[in-house]
């Protein structure tokens, strides 16, 4: 954003204001020269938000001086479990440098690069330590890696509900990537959350055609976490780790929900559940298998399970987006 600087001029009393503008005025009738203005004084000079923040970012990190020794021990410990060399990639690969850093054993450097970036996150100062642990990891590796490391759900009505598993990655993953609970933009309800992820279908025709029959993925982008991703970039490499899915096994029932309404005897009227089957699940994508993209790996509840296309007729995947 581009940043102006603004200049302030002193008050000027008003009889002042008068007798400048009246002798203006008598000048450019009589074609006299016009009378010369008062200085302003000097501009007031504001200073950029980022020269201000890129101080604040200095004083900072020299008032949390890192501990080298310890900061590597720590450091080294976590490599084993997050893979630092991964950074070349997480993220859009926005922090190879650290990767670059660590494989190159220029641990100390490492250090002071992650105190910076632990800043740029706006984390406590008190957590500015230059160590990439699990509080740091994932606000870099964002809300999808977030999402897909989630081994075990907690919660009872995850254990027993395909639908309220992933809104558990949801919400926990967004505490992971972002610090702060999950919540809805302005002007969604969690009303509308609710039906959109369980897909309640007699409440179909009471939300807009884009969520309807979409279960998790919808609901990921209706809290504003996510992009749809079209049925036919699923298997030719489409999805991301963390992509919410929902999908079902009969093509008739999604059109039915799609549709929002049903009509029998010329009359219309909501979807019940025992109008169809309504056969269907949703869970976490985690990653392809393999290069042909011929199956998937995903957490269903609290496992991995593997899939290939053919297990359902209809796929509905959404890619989580930054918070």
């Amino acid at each position: 954003m581009q940043q102006r600087d603004a200049a302030f001029a002193p008050q000027v009393a008003p009889a002042a204001l008068e007798r400048d503008a009246d002798a203006a005025a008598g000048a450019v009738l009589t074609g006299g020269p016009l009378p010369a203005l008062r200085p302003a004084g000097p501009a007031v000079q504001r200073q950029p938000a980022d020269v201000k923040r890129a101080e604040r970012k200095a004083a900072v990190l020299a008032r949390r001086p890192i501990r080298y020794e310890d900061a590597k021990s720590r450091n080294t410990a976590y490599d084993k479990q997050f893979r630092f060399a991964t950074l070349a990639t997480v993220a859009g690969g926005r922090h190879k440098a650290l990767a670059d850093l660590w494989t190159d054993g220029k641990h100390d450097e490492f250090a002071d690069a992650v105190a910076g970036v632990q800043f740029d996150l706006d984390l406590p100062e008190r957590e500015i330590d230059g160590v990439l642990g699990p509080g740091t990891w994932w606000r870099i590796a964002g809300l999808g890696a977030a999402m897909a490391s989630i081994k075990e759900v907690h919660r009872e009505k995850s254990e027993k509900l395909c639908y309220e598993a992933s809104r558990e990655r949801m919400t926990r993953g967004v505490k992971m990537a972002t610090g702060h609970a999950l919540t809805l933009p302005r002007g969604h309800t969690q009303t509308v959350f609710e039906w959109i992820l369980a897909t309640h279908e007699w409440r179909m025709g009471q939300i807009d055609e884009q969520y309807r029959g979409t279960g998790a993925a919808g609901a990921l982008v209706y809290a504003g976490l996510g992009t749809f991703v079209a049925e036919g970039d699923i298997w030719t490499g489409g999805l991301q780790p963390g992509a919410a899915m929902q999908v079902w096994a009969d093509r008739d029932d999604f059109n039915l929900l799609r549709a929002g309404w049903i009509t029998k005897g010329g009359k219309k009227r909501a979807i019940q559940p025992e109008d169809r089957g309504f056969h269907g699940t949703s869970f976490v994508f985690i990653r392809y298998v393999d290069a042909a993209r011929t199956a998937i790996e995903v957490r269903h509840f609290g496992r991995v399970e593997r899939h290939k296309q053919s297990d359902f007729a209809v796929w509905v995947a959404a890619n989580p987006t930054a918070p």
